[in-house]
């Protein structure tokens, strides 16, 4: 039993949604104030996009300030940030949605369509499968991080949308540190997903009876 969700049904035709600003300079960044979003963010900037940051609220439980953190790059960025609020309901297994980056990328189309924007959608995510990281697993392992998915995603939205297509830069861990090295200010306001569980007490006792460090 994983989770209890609702699920809405999905036609077998779809009407396809016309839109003339696919070739725009926007671009939309699933942003959650970590190290790849953040040089996701500085890349597009550099390349002459007009970035717009989204931030979901409600959807990351585990880290609920990370907002703060968002809020903060965006601001030395000197770039929009979205902040939208979204909720679940349910028995679930998980602290987090299963699904969580899939509905923050629906989000930000849902945005950029209300707000006259390109469907440009970027995430930051690697591109290289060979790459020893969460995202070269299959989604058996790790959900909706791996690339897998990701596939999947942009194939299913081309049937609304045919030219749509998910943006990464990033082809692994050495682009992020490429494009971040030199603004060490910037890099230390990145957080990590995991960063958090590393400063807590409990882990470091329990690290220390378990494995003597």
């Amino acid at each position: 039993g994983a989770c209890n969700y609702k699920v809405a049904y999905i036609p077998s035709k779809y009407d396809i949604l016309k839109t003339d600003k696919v070739e725009s300079k926007d671009i939309i960044i699933a942003f959650s104030g970590g190290k790849d979003s953040t040089a996701t963010a500085v890349y597009y900037k550099q390349h002459g996009y007009n970035v717009y940051l989204y931030h979901a609220l409600g959807l990351n439980p585990s880290y609920p300030d990370e907002w703060k953190r968002a809020d903060e790059i965006a601001s030395y960025l000197d770039v929009p940030l979205i902040k939208e609020k979204f909720s679940t309901e349910g028995k679930k297994d998980f602290i987090e949605h299963p699904l969580k980056n899939i509905i923050i990328v629906n989000g930000a189309i849902q945005w950029a369509i209300k707000n006259d924007k390109a469907l440009n959608i970027a995430v930051g995510n690697y591109t290289n499968p060979n790459v020893a990281s969460l995202n070269a697993n299959p989604f058996y392992i790790c959900g909706d991080d791996c690339l897998e998915m990701w596939e999947a995603y942009e194939q299913s939205l081309q049937n609304v949308l045919p030219n749509f297509k998910i943006n990464m830069c990033l082809e692994s861990l050495e682009s992020t540190l490429t494009i971040l090295k030199d603004d060490m200010q910037l890099f230390e306001m990145t957080q990590s997903c995991l960063g958090p569980q590393r400063f807590r007490q409990w882990t470091h006792d329990k690290n220390e009876s378990k494995y003597n460090v």
